[in-house]
């Protein structure tokens, strides 16, 4: 069977996600003090935006924005509330 692969501009119904472009030598700049959090009970971390884990505790891993992926519902609900 041959399956034909989407293009950029078609729209794929599924949960994969993949990178369709990319910049060489993007330095981003203003990313110090971004943290994510993962994890649960001891095994809590933070990762920064270039990627390095940090163990934490339970309570400052309360106030960090997790790092999970979101779909569209998530979207269009924080765009409700901005």
């Amino acid at each position: 069977m041959i399956k034909k692969s989407p293009g950029i501009t078609e729209l794929e119904i599924s949960n994969a996600r993949r990178i369709i472009e990319h910049q060489v030598n993007y330095n981003p700049k203003n990313l110090d003090g971004i943290y994510f959090a993962l994890g649960i009970g001891d095994s809590c971390k933070k990762k920064d935006c270039y990627g390095n884990d940090f163990l934490i505790s339970e309570s400052e891993w309360k106030t960090l924005p997790k790092l999970s992926p979101k779909g569209g519902f998530d979207i269009k609900k924080r765009l409700e509330i901005a």
